[in-house]
């Protein structure tokens, strides 16, 4: 088994391949028990299908949804015409009507698995791989009609049409499945795919024997081969239970090329096998009578094709490797390589010392970058901040710009503000300094710091064609909190967005961001695009290694790098799901921890109650008016009064002489209110309302502004949170 993964690199654990081989032994172990055999086999089927079904709910791109369905639909059906069968011969006893869905049933199956191994294995195959798939479908099929249809068809009792039909129907489709399948079995090089591959071709070798059982001879009792049907259905289950993604993307790195040479060795022993084999039949040592001596010869086929690839691959890598070696000067100071232990060796040895002057290499650049790095950031954050200054002083005159305008800008230039400090403070974007920055100072609510960064994304590239930048939070999203420096989060968020925009095409796209909270109660941002993809020989180590690219043009894979350090330094994770030609799907999860105290987690009123709306801003006076409209046509006493400016609320509360008592009343306050000397807090404290106010601002992330709301205990409703906040009658 360990030769078997190092033939193919395969990133699987030793403990999930004990697991295959757990699920594989269940069916050998209670084949001799018919009840129990199929009880393990429905068992088997129903967990793949319901597993293949969540990973389809899961899946981020159509086409790989697609894939997943006919997987399911081919285990489904297999399950259900198991079921039947199973039933028919334990009981002894068959329905017309249910035999002629299981016949169905069986032909959906191999349907399915044909569509699927077409789509995903005759991908780039030349005339040697159509050659080899051709003959075997033709072999298989001509043994099917001498074996299987004709006895079929002399029977005594001559098939109806519709059996005549499902039996021809599944004859040809197993035909088919088996050439591509046979073809596919000398070129691939993903170790997933090869289990599917030889697992199908198992279950054909033996399902030949079961055919001819039923077929020819009529028996209803269970047959030796079939234990390799129940071995190809656990197979399928532990694909369904592993967390490689099953056919992502036709064009994945799935095959090889039919001149490489593992496929060249793999039809080189295909070659040996048939003349060998022929030569029995020639000299009459091994004659094939009957349908059992045909399974046998079949199934002695099936183990030495197995063999001969596993062989194929594991030969073909070694010589690959230690031609690369030796191309390089690698092998010179060993002299010639006539082995594989020879090739070994001379890997081994200089394995060791090309690491470490690479190591050496690494750590001398590493040193030199530095300190450019350390100057040239000194020298940009010198260059940036006169600019900023001419900004803020901009910023301060923008007084009769719309509140969303402002923020939007007042969002950029602290941003630029930001980057500048850390520049010139040389603060780390690694752990050091992501440990080191997300103190509380920087907890933040999640939902408002998106926004702005959606914003001023749409902005920036509102001169992109057909460009749909959309963002969706879940209802839940309201209050969710969590520890990070803001600064590094705007700074990743930024970088994902810039990224699926650079990975959309000139015609446009589209890019979707939400937010939810999922199960295990961690905050999931999600940025999905319609964009070329990622290839999969990338896709694992893209992020984990500091600058990788995926073809991005002038990209330095140093985005992506930061962000997955930054999101798991506090505890989070970044996970990357894509496909070639459909897009690329960038999840994070994130840590949450407890609202601060001076954010409103929820809206609490009574039945009687005056809510009092001070703002500039007429769009958060609608807001306000919409979301109490429903609680009035509920039946509720709520009151909604609008002011303003400072001077209209003012005169409302000196002109009130006698407040009616049992009318508990909320003031909504904004702080900024333009042209007005007075902001809300002023007001607040001018007539002594801290206890019965809420202030409900964009600029609560505000140090100075939260600090002053804190000191005369009056809670924040972030303003563009407004349409989100709970309310809740008491």
């Amino acid at each position: 088994m360990s030769v078997l993964l190092d033939s193919f690199k395969v990133d699987t654990s030793r403990r999930s391949v004990l697991k295959l081989t757990g699920l594989v032994l269940l069916p050998v172990l209670t084949s001799g028990i018919p009840a129990a055999y199929s009880s393990v086999l429905f068992l088997t089927q129903v967990l793949a299908v319901a597993l293949l079904m969540k990973r389809r709910a899961q899946a981020a791109v159509p086409s790989h949804r697609q894939s997943l369905s006919w997987f399911c639909l081919g285990i489904g059906s297999a399950m259900l015409a198991d079921l039947h069968t199973n039933w028919g011969v334990l009981s002894q006893s068959v329905n017309e009507t249910t035999a002629m869905f299981q016949e169905f049933a069986y032909s959906a199956f191999l349907a399915s698995f044909v569509v699927l191994s077409i789509r995903y294995f005759l991908s780039g195959g030349g005339p040697t791989t159509a050659a080899i798939a051709w003959t075997a479908g033709i072999v298989h099929a001509l043994l099917s009609i001498k074996f299987i249809l004709v006895p079929y068809f002399e029977r005594p009792v001559s098939p109806t049409l519709y059996y005549s039909i499902t039996s021809i129907s599944y004859s040809v489709l197993s035909s088919i499945l088996f050439g591509v399948l046979f073809a596919a079995t000398s070129r691939i090089i993903g170790f997933h795919h090869f289990i599917f591959t030889q697992a199908t071709l198992l279950l054909l070798s033996g399902d030949f024997y079961i055919r001819y059982q039923w077929a020819a001879i009529t028996q209803t009792t269970f047959s030796w081969t079939e234990p390799f049907w129940g071995i190809a259905f656990a197979s399928y289950l532990w694909l369904a239970s592993e967390k490689k993604a099953l056919f992502p993307d036709r064009n994945s790195g799935i095959l090889t090329s039919e001149t490489s040479i593992r496929s060249r060795m793999s039809q080189l022993f295909l070659a040996a096998v048939l003349v060998i084999t022929a030569s029995y039949f020639l000299l009459g040592v091994y004659a094939t009578e009957s349908a059992f001596d045909l399974t046998v010869l079949l199934l002695w086929l099936f183990v030495v094709w197995l063999l001969a690839n596993v062989m194929s691959l594991y030969f073909s890598n070694k010589i690959n490797t230690a031609r690369e070696r030796i191309s390089k000067g690698a092998g010179d100071s060993k002299g010639s390589a006539t082995g594989v232990l020879e090739i070994d060796e001379i890997i081994q040895a200089h394995e060791q010392a090309v690491a470490g002057a690479i190591r050496l290499q690494a750590d001398l650049a590493k040193a030199k970058e530095s300190e450019k790095v350390a100057k040239l950031s000194q020298q940009i954050a010198h260059d940036i901040r006169s600019p900023l200054a001419a900004l803020s002083v901009l910023e301060a005159e923008l007084n009769q710009l719309p509140e969303d305008t402002r923020l939007l800008l007042r969002s950029a230039v602290q941003r630029i503000r930001d980057i500048s400090n850390g520049l010139l403070q040389g603060r780390s974007t690694g752990k050091k300094g992501a440990q080191a920055a997300a103190t509380s100072d920087d907890t933040i609510h999640l939902l408002a710091a998106l926004e702005p960064i959606i914003s001023e994304k749409r902005t920036q590239h509102r001169n992109r064609e057909n460009l749909a930048l959309s963002f969706e939070p879940a209802s839940e999203s309201y209050a969710l909190f969590t520890r990070i420096s803001s600064i590094e989060f705007k700074r990743v968020i930024s970088n994902l967005i810039d990224n699926a925009v650079d990975a959309l095409p000139t015609s446009g796209g589209k890019i979707d961001v939400s937010l939810r909270l999922d199960q295990q109660r961690f905050a999931v941002l999600d940025i999905l695009d319609s964009g070329r993809g990622i290839s999969p020989d990338l896709l694992p180590n893209l992020g984990k290694v500091r600058g990788l690219t995926h073809g991005k043009e002038g990209g330095s894979g140093l985005g992506l790098f930061h962000a997955r350090t930054q999101i798991e330094d506090v505890g989070g994770s970044l996970e990357l799901r894509s496909e070639v030609g459909a897009g690329t799907c960038v999840t994070l999860r994130l840590p949450l921890i407890e609202p601060p105290a001076w954010f409103v987690s929820e809206l609490t009123l009574e039945t009687q109650s005056q809510l009092i709306v001070v703002d500039d801003d007429e769009s958060i006076h609608q807001v306000w008016r919409s979301r109490f409209d429903k609680l009035k046509s509920s039946g509720t006493g709520v009151q909604l009064l609008h002011f303003r400016t400072p001077l209209e609320f003012a005169e409302f509360l000196t002109a009130e002489e006698n407040p009616t008592p049992s009318l508990r009343r909320i003031y909504l306050m904004d702080y900024e209110l333009l042209g007005h000397r007075e902001n809300g807090l002023d007001l607040i404290e001018r007539f002594g309302l801290a206890s019965k106010s809420i202030l409900v601002t964009g600029r609560f992330d505000d140090p100075f502004l939260r600090n002053r709301a804190a000191r005369i205990a009056v809670p924040i409703i972030p303003k563009s949170m407004a349409g989100l906040v709970p309310i809740r009658m008491s």
